[in-house]
């Protein structure tokens, strides 16, 4: 293996790390990896290398929450906290 094919294979690789939120995304709701076909909703909220900066929605979610925008997402997350937070202060006191 000469070092062409060293820095090419380095390239490939760092590539596919780069891409793999757009290629094989994490649904946000239920916590799975699925294609790109199989989500809703992907939408770039942060400039980062990884899955941190990408917020995907698979389409099962979407039915099963009734999720049509990024913004029914959101007020579906925070109704989520306030109600853990609600049941956790119930068993508190």
């Amino acid at each position: 293996m000469n070092v062409f094919e060293a820095i090419l294979l380095i390239t490939f690789f760092s590539s596919i790390a780069i891409f793999m939120p757009d290629i094989l995304p994490k649904c946000d709701c239920c916590g799975t990896f699925k294609l790109r076909p199989f989500i809703k909703i992907h939408k770039t909220v942060k400039i980062s290398l990884g899955y941190k900066g990408v917020k995907s929605v698979c389409t099962k979610c979407c039915r099963q929450y009734g999720i049509l925008f990024y913004e029914d997402y959101l007020k579906l997350v925070h109704s989520k906290r306030i109600a853990k937070i609600n049941f956790l202060n119930i068993f508190h006191n």
